[in-house]
């Protein structure tokens, strides 16, 4: 591929490349009752799109403890050990429709791959090894590497270049995720979005929210891979 037409493709993890079938918010909620004692920590929060530290904090706030970082780092410990755990265990975990074939095309074609996620990279790890999937992925941006969701994708783009050896402009970063923060954490950098409607937010949910290009799922990767290769503005 000419360096110049370089393009980098992100994708979020849960809901988007994989299922973990609730092992993720079951090992969560685990590590705040072994660490903390609060039972079902995670009633009521909403995680898609959200930054693990993020969920933590939403959690930890009503106790006057959010700003504690001896309990964010007590909490964060303990949720892997029992991510590891849950990972093992877990039925009905898969990888999403079409993302295998998708990956493979998108590296047939010579881009270039990486994670934008919510995960801090130890749990991210955790659940690719559990599916194979962790060797497709060279670099990414995780949920301990900033505050904010879209301060992830300047990173991700610097870490690419510095592995890839490659400029990535703007209009040649694409971001594939399943939720609204997906979308709008492009928005920043002018990344291009492209929705899949695989977790918990329909079509015409994220189409409401206006990224550059939404599909059901990844099962079509013929046309998320010519969109992703003809995208020019």
């Amino acid at each position: 591929m000419d360096p110049g037409a370089a393009r980098l493709v992100l994708f979020d993890i849960d809901q988007t490349l994989i299922s973990s079938a609730g092992a993720g918010i079951r090992a969560l909620n685990a590590a705040f009752q072994q660490e903390l004692g609060i039972s079902d920590a995670l009633r009521g929060i909403r995680c898609d799109g959200k930054l693990d530290p993020a969920i933590i904090k939403e959690v930890l706030d009503p106790q006057g403890d959010g700003a504690h970082p001896e309990l964010m780092h007590r909490v964060l410990r303990r949720y892997l050990e029992c991510l590891r755990a849950e990972m093992e265990q877990t039925q009905g975990g898969h990888i999403k429709p079409g993302i295998q074939a998708l990956l493979d095309r998108l590296h047939e074609s010579g881009l270039s791959l990486g994670l934008l996620t919510g995960n801090v990279r130890q749990g991210a790890l955790i659940k690719l090894r559990h599916f194979a999937l962790d060797s497709y992925f060279p670099v990414g941006a995780f949920g301990d590497d900033a505050e904010e969701r879209w301060q992830l994708v300047p990173v991700a783009r610097q870490r690419a270049e510095d592995h890839y050896g490659r400029s990535f402009p703007p209009n040649r970063i694409f971001v594939i995720g399943d939720s609204p923060r997906d979308i709008e954490c492009c928005r920043p950098s002018g990344a291009v979005s492209i929705a899949v409607a695989t977790g918990s937010s329909s079509m015409e949910a994220l189409a409401t929210q206006n990224p550059h290009y939404v599909f059901p799922d990844c099962s079509q990767f013929q046309r998320i891979a010519r969109a992703i290769l003809s995208h020019e503005t």
